[in-house]
C-alpha cells in the first residue's frame, strides 16, 4: 500500500492537502505535516516524521516537500538510505502531486515511473508572459 506524506514550512502542506481534496482526490493516506508552526518545533516535526515512517515500514512512501535544501527535505532525505520504498519529490507542485495521488494505491511506482512524472510535472511550469506574447504576436 502507498501512503502520502505531505511536509513543508509553514501551511504550505495544508493548503497543497486542501487543493487536492477539492479536485476530488481521496487524502485518506496522506498525512500532512506543517513545520515550524504553533506548536511544531523542529523536535515535534520530527518526531512525527519518525513515528510516520515507524507505522509505514513496510509501505511504499512518497513525500512531497517545498524546498530542496530547506531542513524539512533535509530531514526526510535520511529516511531515502532507510526505507527500500521511499520516493522524495521536492520542489513540489500540485501536477506532480495529482499524477501521483491519483494512481492506484496498491500498485508500486517504480524510480523510473516516478522520474517521468516529475518531468512531465515541470514542464507545466512556464513563465506565462512569454506565452502570452507569444500568442498575441502571431495573432496581429
Amino acid at each position: 500500500m502507498r501512503y502520502t506524506i505531505i511536509t513543508t514550512h509553514a501551511r504550505l502542506a495544508d493548503g497543497f492537502a486542501s487543493a487536492a481534496g477539492l479536485f476530488g482526490i481521496d487524502t485518506s493516506n496522506t498525512t500532512v505535516i506543517s513545520a515550524y508552526v504553533d506548536d511544531v518545533t523542529d523536535e515535534v516535526f520530527k518526531k512525527k516524521v519518525d513515528d510516520f515512517f515507524t507505522e509505514h515500514a513496510n509501505d511504499e512512501i512518497v513525500a512531497f516537500t517545498d524546498i530542496s535544501f530547506g531542513s524539512v527535505n533535509q530531514y526526510l532525505s535520511l529516511y531515502m538510505h532507510k526505507h527500500p520504498n521511499f520516493h522524495l519529490i521536492t520542489g513540489t507542485n500540485l501536477a506532480v502531486m495529482m499524477e501521483i495521488m491519483t494512481r492506484p494505491l496498491d500498485v508500486p511506482i517504480s524510480k523510473e515511473e516516478m522520474a517521468a512524472i516529475v518531468s512531465n510535472a515541470r514542464s507545466t511550469l512556464m513563465y506565462m508572459n512569454n506565452m502570452v506574447s507569444s500568442v498575441s504576436e502571431d495573432d496581429e
